[in-house]
């Protein structure tokens, strides 16, 4: 690895850790799990949230944009029980080069969720010059599965075709959380661009049998 290289992911994983003790002290018992390799699946999440919303808001065609987040998590993850890392939903906001027009944290765990909550509350009105505050978000308390469906439904009531709406929809499958049917709710749109983490050894062993 080139040193240019290294420099770049250590600045990276900074902006991952950042403010994320003061976020984990809101709910010290709720986090999530970090592993070895989520430090890069959070890098590209940072770096596709930077560049979405610093091409979006420069199309005259679109009105509205706003971010999914199938699975949110309770926004802050440690790793080895030491080291504390902001979660999706902290990162996406922290990366918005301007403001969703709504952002969307579907989480199952109603601890994880109200943790959520609870952090994104304190980092929009505590910590505003580091986060950029959408003009409305919601966390949903649910599966995805079956919160997706409602999501697009309520995004295409709240934005016409013709006005211009667009949306960015994160899915961090650690096995095969969110279901097919569910994804093509998003995938056969032409309004909305997918990122996608699936770990295939993982997701896919865990959920095959094999005779």
């Amino acid at each position: 690895m080139s040193d240019r290289v290294r420099e770049y992911l250590q600045n990276r994983v900074e902006g991952l850790t950042e403010e994320s003790d003061e976020v984990l002290d809101i709910a010290p018992s709720q986090f999530n799990d970090f592993d070895s390799w989520s430090a890069l699946k959070l890098i590209l999440h940072s770096a596709t949230v930077y560049m979405y919303t610093t091409v979006i808001s420069d199309v005259d065609f679109y009105d509205d944009f706003y971010y999914i987040d199938a699975l949110a998590g309770s926004g802050v993850s440690k790793y080895n029980e030491e080291k504390c890392f902001l979660g999706s939903p902290l990162i996406a906001a922290k990366a918005a080069q301007e403001p969703f027009t709504k952002m969307y944290f579907i989480e199952e765990d109603e601890d994880y969720a109200q943790a959520l909550e609870d952090r994104l509350d304190y980092a929009f009105s505590e910590r505003g010059n580091e986060f950029t505050e959408p003009e409305d978000w919601e966390v949903l308390d649910g599966d995805a599965n079956d919160e997706i469906p409602n999501v697009i439904e309520e995004i295409r009531s709240r934005s016409s075709y013709h006005s211009g709406f667009n949306y960015l929809s994160f899915i961090d499958n650690q096995g095969l959380n969110v279901h097919w049917d569910a994804i093509e709710e998003l995938a056969p749109n032409p309004h909305g661009d997918l990122l996608i983490n699936l770990p295939i050894s993982q997701g896919i062993a865990r959920n095959v049998n094999i005779e």
